[in-house]
């Protein structure tokens, strides 16, 4: 984001930068041609929770708001679209902005059909 120390850090070359903490951290790196199934190298669980890759071929859960959203924008398919509005979406489940519950049961029968 410009203004930060990270991206002023990137735009004067470095590498990478890194974010921490006592209970975490966070580093980014330019890694041209990374796709997501890269992230399981890192991440040795059942489950990851991308933001971003709205054309990949990964199952998507898509959030719709009124006066913010004009329609779906990422590709097929979608796992779940969570949303506060009227859209009418042919087979795509679509949930309430705060019914966690039936997304959750959505994310387990995703990972049931793989």
């Amino acid at each position: 984001m410009p203004g930060t120390d990270s991206y002023n850090a990137r735009m004067a070359g470095a590498y990478g930068t890194a974010v921490y903490s006592a209970n975490r951290f966070l580093v980014t790196c330019e890694t041209p041609g990374l796709g997501p199934e890269d992230l399981k190298v890192h991440f040795p669980v059942g489950l990851i929770i991308l933001e971003g890759g709205k054309n990949t071929s990964y199952p998507k859960i898509e959030v719709l708001r009124q006066g913010v959203s004009d329609g779906l924008v990422s590709s097929p398919p979608h796992l779940a679209v969570c949303t506060d509005g009227p859209w009418e979406l042919t087979g795509v489940p679509k949930v309430g902005l705060n019914e966690f519950d039936r997304l959750a049961e959505l994310i387990v029968l995703g990972l049931s059909l793989k």
